[in-house]
């Protein structure tokens, strides 16, 4: 068991990026709240809102070529910081400074310089614009197209953003007037961490059943969130409910011994999925990302 969970460490450290659909859109949102909260710091403290300008994938590691080494977005925001289409400029998706993406939680556009976008619903016009520039797919964005030193180790960059954040609370940075940005990255925390699960749910949910078959147990779903894809209605977003899948097998008089078997194998069958597990990684990179911003605000 212990060398379960150490490999499963092993394995949160060192994934890569994977497809991101809406959920790599929210994570924009959430990373230009982490870039505000970052330039709260002195500017030979800031980490965030750098880029690499040519990344080495030739190397073991892979690493940034110096030179010309890293780039910091320059804006039009006071002391040359980057509004948001500035910074997804830079993130490198296609978006061009000077689109207004973001929105309130009405959905009313806001002006290029507006620092509050609504999360969930600028994500889906993030969304929508990515993928009417990437053929319609949605990637997450690699730590060294945003964090100084960032790697393209995409669970460990999430886990970077996350200590900025807490770092920049640690110093006594938060004060009433900037306090929303850390409840804002909070929220979009939450947020990322739902879509994931939702996201993934269809696929753990057959593949759970899959091994379910064979000791006549039916899984049991709960809803995700809204239960519904915020860019696709018809989409619902359902993930297993362990509980109660025990419980109902239970009831239904199947042996005791025999249910723990068949959990067992189906929770092993998730783990031996190479891409369940990759989602599995970064939905436990934003609830710890969840949890630890929870402490800010």
């Amino acid at each position: 068991m212990q060398t379960k969970v150490l490999l499963f460490s092993l394995f949160l450290l060192t994934t890569k990026v994977l497809a991101g659909g809406y959920s790599g859109a929210l994570e924009q949102v959430w990373l230009f709240y982490a870039y505000q909260i970052d330039g709260l710091n002195d500017p030979a403290d800031r980490k965030l809102g750098w880029k690499c300008q040519t990344w080495d994938e030739t190397t073991n590691p892979q690493k940034c070529k110096i030179p010309p080494g890293w780039m910091q977005c320059r804006g039009s925001l006071p002391n040359n910081r980057c509004r948001f289409d500035q910074l997804l400029n830079q993130f490198g998706g296609g978006i061009r400074r000077d689109e207004k993406l973001m929105v309130d939680s009405s959905g009313r556009t806001l002006p290029l310089e507006a620092l509050n976008p609504d999360p969930e619903r600028t994500a889906t016009m993030v969304y929508r614009r990515l993928v009417q520039a990437n053929a319609g797919k949605v990637p997450d964005v690699p730590g060294y197209r945003y964090q100084l030193q960032g790697s393209e180790k995409y669970i460990s960059s999430i886990s970077a953003v996350s200590n900025v954040v807490v770092d920049t609370f640690n110093r006594g940075k938060q004060t009433p007037a900037n306090k929303y940005l850390f409840e804002m990255f909070a929220k979009a925390s939450e947020q990322v961490r739902i879509s994931r699960v939702g996201d993934q749910g269809r696929y753990l949910i057959q593949t759970v059943q899959n091994t379910l078959n064979m000791y006549g147990i039916t899984v049991a779903t709960q809803p995700v969130g809204s239960g519904r894809s915020p860019v696709n209605p018809t989409m619902s977003w359902n993930t297993v409910d362990w509980q109660k899948t025990t419980s109902n097998a239970l009831a239904a008089k199947i042996p005791a011994a025999r249910v723990q078997t068949a959990i067992a194998a189906a929770r092993q069958a998730v783990m031996s999925d190479q891409n369940l597990r990759k989602h599995t990684a970064a939905i436990t990179a934003f609830m710890t990302a969840e949890r630890r911003s929870a402490g800010c605000i």
